[in-house]
Formats: structure tokens, sequence, C-alpha cells
């Protein structure tokens, strides 16, 4: 017998949208007020603050990566059932970005999860239909691809572009990945899917950064 339950967070969402909107408002007043300000009791207090905005806009985002990541993961998991019956077709991709930790020493943090977004639209843009992406969280995915295309996905994987600049300086960063891939014939159910794609994903890491591995039985 199956139970489900949902949940509405749309309120609960909207409201942390909001609070980082404001506080990102705040951010950027006090930069421009500490760029003048003049007196090192001003300079400290400033600092101190926008240390506190930093923490809470962290914060906020990690709540709403946790609605994000429950959201996506449910998609990829209905598109799995739908199609379980053609597994033979399709490949299951575990990834882990490279470098990304980079980014926010070049960028603020709230920058980084722009960079972050545009990363995984980039990614989504390479998907055909029926194929899915979710992100598992940090900088953890999974893809759902059909065979034909799981070598060049890959391909992409291992040296994506992006481009992000802001009002005061722009880069490309090229992110590589770590990769653990399976096929899906005979696979069934949602939890072997998964169990699959975790094992050759820790099997790529073991063997290093930028680590290729295939399952197999």
């Amino acid at each position: 017998r199956r139970s489900e339950s949902t949940k509405d967070v749309t309120l609960q969402y909207s409201d942390i949208e909001s609070r980082k909107k404001t506080l990102k408002i705040e951010q950027d007043r006090l930069w421009v007020l500490l760029e003048k300000a003049d007196s090192m009791d001003s300079i400290i207090a400033l600092e101190e603050r926008l240390s506190d905005i930093r923490y809470e806009l962290e914060s906020y985002e990690s709540q709403l990566r946790l609605y994000d990541n429950q959201i996506e993961y449910s998609k990829v998991t209905l598109n799995i059932n739908e199609v379980k019956r053609y597994t033979e077709r399709y490949c299951v991709v575990f990834f882990n970005i490279h470098n990304f930790k980079y980014v926010n020493k070049v960028f603020s943090y709230a920058e980084g999860d722009l960079i972050l977004r545009q990363y995984t639209s980039q990614i989504q843009a390479l998907l055909q239909e029926e194929e899915n992406l979710a992100r598992l969280g940090g900088d953890n995915f999974v893809a759902l691809v059909r065979t034909e295309n799981t070598d060049a996905f890959i391909r992409e994987l291992q040296e994506m572009k992006v481009f992000f600049s802001n009002k005061l300086k722009s880069q490309t960063f090229i992110f590589g990945a770590t990769i653990g891939v399976s096929r899906l014939e005979k696979v069934l159910t949602v939890r072997e899917v998964m169990s699959r794609g975790s094992i050759a994903y820790q099997e790529a890491r073991s063997c290093g950064v930028g680590g290729v591995v295939w399952y197999s039985d």
C-alpha cells in the first residue's frame, strides 16, 4: 500500500525570497557606506553588520535550496517511474562539479548562487525531451539521459564554460566534474536506479578528480 503526502510551501518560499531581497538592499547600502567610512569605529560596525547579513543570506539560501531540491527530486522520481518499462533506453548520471569553491573567492556567495543556477540552466539545455536533471544538494547532481546521448553529455560536463559579470568585474569559469554512470537495463525500481548511480559515483571519486566510472555488475 502506497502512502503519499504533500505540503504547500508557497508562502514560506515567498517570505524567504522577500527577506533575501530586503537584506541584499541593505547589504548594497552598507557597502556604499563602508567605502565612505572615515573612522575605525564606523568600519568595524559596518563590517560586523555585513558579516551578519552574509550569515543570514546563506541561511535563507540553504532553506530555498532545500525546497528546490525536494521539488526537483520529486520530478525526477516521477519521470523514472513513467519510463521504467523502457529503462534500457536510459542511463543515470551522478556528478559533482569541480572548482566551484573558486567562484566564492571571486564573487559573493549570493552571486555564486546565481552562477550555480546558470550552470544548472546550461546543463538542462543539453537535455532532450524525457531527459531530466535534479540537484541533490551542494555541488551534486543526478541526470536521467538517453543512452545514445550519454557520451556526449559526459563530454560537456567535463568542460562546462559559464560566464558571469557584475558592475565591477566579469569572468568565465570552466567547470569539470567527477561522474558515475549506470545503464538501466532490467532496472525496475527507483531505489536501484539511485543505488547504481551512487555506487559508480563513489568509485569515480576514489579514482581522483575528473574520474568517470560506469557501473558494472
